[in-house]
């Protein structure tokens, strides 16, 4: 056999560890997939994985559904849960930009005007706040027609760009049980937030090793709070899921 013919059979094992079977990588993606969703794998572990075995990059996966490595999700067309309608987005005109364009310009010199302002009377980083803030309120009466032409000119551009929105479908109002989950996080985090504002009337006056002693105290008096608000979420956030998978949310529109 001579050393080309030896060269070339060397060489057969490796491309063909380059291109596995179909039949293989399809058993492969499939089993990882499993193990995704048994929480056995990450994603990224997972990915690893078929890297490791197709030697590619990331962007080689699985033929078939590009989501087929996602934790065990289905693909748009095969969930129960509806699809989101985004809303189009606005496109600006020509003259619409060209107007925010000298808006934006006009500001611009006004806030240039103001500088110099200050300058000429000497204003800068070392004044007092009252004698720079009284210079710049001098300077708004004095050019007020300026300031309130940006402002009509700006609402000029608002009108438009409300008048050119696409109209939206009116959303459905949560339904009963989410509206009472919502009730019960609001009523705890009320409570935490009352105590949060005693705690900083307390902190307000106290020395360092009291402010210690009173944030401890703190965390240990609304500790049940904290879990209560924590579990609140977690009950708001399962009602709201599962209201998506039956439609029934302000997403499903």
């Amino acid at each position: 056999m001579s050393s080309m013919a030896f060269s070339q059979d060397r060489k057969a094992p490796a491309l063909a560890r380059k291109a596995p079977d179909a039949g293989k990588l399809e058993a492969f993606g499939k089993s990882l997939k499993e193990a995704i969703a048994a929480g056995k794998l990450t994603e990224d572990e997972a990915r690893a994985k078929w890297n490791a075995l197709t030697k590619s990059g990331a962007d080689k996966k699985p033929t078939g559904n590009k989501r087929d490595l996602g934790k065990g999700k289905k693909s748009p067309t095969d969930s129960k849960r509806p699809l989101i309608q985004r809303p189009v987005k606005l496109v600006l005109s020509d003259e619409v930009k060209a107007q925010l364009d000298a808006i934006k310009g006009d500001k611009d010199a006004l806030k240039a005007a103001i500088g110099e302002e200050l300058e000429k009377l000497g204003l800068g980083k070392d004044s007092s706040k009252d004698d720079v803030r009284a210079a710049v309120e001098a300077f708004k009466k004095a050019n007020q027609d300026r300031f309130d032409a940006i402002k009509a000119a700006s609402e000029k551009v608002h009108e438009t760009l409300n008048a050119a929105r696409p109209d939206r479908k009116e959303r459905p109002e949560p339904t009963p049980e989410i509206n009472a989950k919502i009730a019960v996080v609001k009523a705890v985090g009320k409570k935490l937030h009352e105590s949060r504002g005693n705690l900083r009337k307390e902190l307000k006056d106290a020395t360092k090793e009291d402010r210690k002693i009173l944030i401890e105290k703190f965390k240990v008096d609304n500790k049940d709070k904290h879990e209560e608000l924590k579990a609140a979420h977690k009950e708001l956030k399962d009602a709201v899921r599962a209201a998506k998978e039956t439609g029934a949310t302000r997403t499903s529109e």
